[in-house]
């Protein structure tokens, strides 16, 4: 099995590297310490089988960046490595494309489980953050009746249009105000009009809708 190792730094690469030949012998792996090397091995490694991806890479914004690799690697499976355990944080990652998502303070055995899992078609979370009520996993989305999307198309302008999809490239509200050469306020005005009009209260619940129609 190949496996492209993503993590900035060289002893979590060498930690996962033994957690996993321990459970087998047959994992090959490809190291990236940035998101500029694991878009070149994705390149030129059609054979990858699992790409395991710490998100604060040097490079890009996190979840920018996830969405760069999923971009890049359509089909391979993706794990999410991350000290971030927060339930925003995991969700994004999945509306983004992950296929699984395992903090770094796991058990050793919790990251072979994962990859079985991800390998077989599933999505892997750990099932302590499954318990908290705004996480959902794999391809659970909003779904929007046509008359919802009707409206929502005649009621968001061309200029909150131009915020959601920086949204979903992951800029953050100062970013999208320098893009745009707009203030920071004005942003944010943008951005509660933008959840009115959807019917969402969060970030990540306008990201989610977002991708769900059609923008990417």
């Amino acid at each position: 099995m190949l496996i492209l190792l993503a993590d900035d730094h060289e002893l979590m690469r060498e930690g996962v590297k033994l957690v996993l030949n321990k459970h087998g012998s047959d994992f090959r792996f490809l190291e990236a310490q940035d998101y500029a090397q694991t878009l070149c091995h994705i390149e030129t490694n059609p054979l990858i089988d699992v790409i395991l991806l710490d998100l604060a890479m040097p490079g890009k914004e996190r979840l920018q960046g996830l969405k760069q690799v999923r971009l890049s690697a359509p089909s391979i499976p993706i794990i999410v490595l991350s000290v971030f355990e927060n339930s925003s944080d995991v969700k994004a990652a999945l509306m983004l494309g992950a296929n699984g998502y395992v903090p770094k303070s796991s058990a050793s055995t919790t990251l072979p489980y994962a990859i079985d899992r991800v390998l077989q078609g599933e999505t892997y979370t750990p099932s302590s953050m499954l318990t908290q009520p705004e996480i959902t996993t794999g391809t659970q989305y909003f779904a929007y009746k046509n008359s919802e999307l009707q409206l929502m198309d005649k009621e968001i302008t061309g200029r909150q249009r131009e915020v959601l999809q920086y949204l979903v490239e992951g800029y953050s509200n100062k970013e999208i105000a320098r893009k745009l050469n707009i203030t920071e306020s004005t942003i944010k005005t943008h951005l509660t009009n933008i959840y009115r009009i959807l019917g969402i209260s969060s970030r990540t619940g306008a990201v989610r809708a977002a991708l769900n129609l059609g923008m990417q």
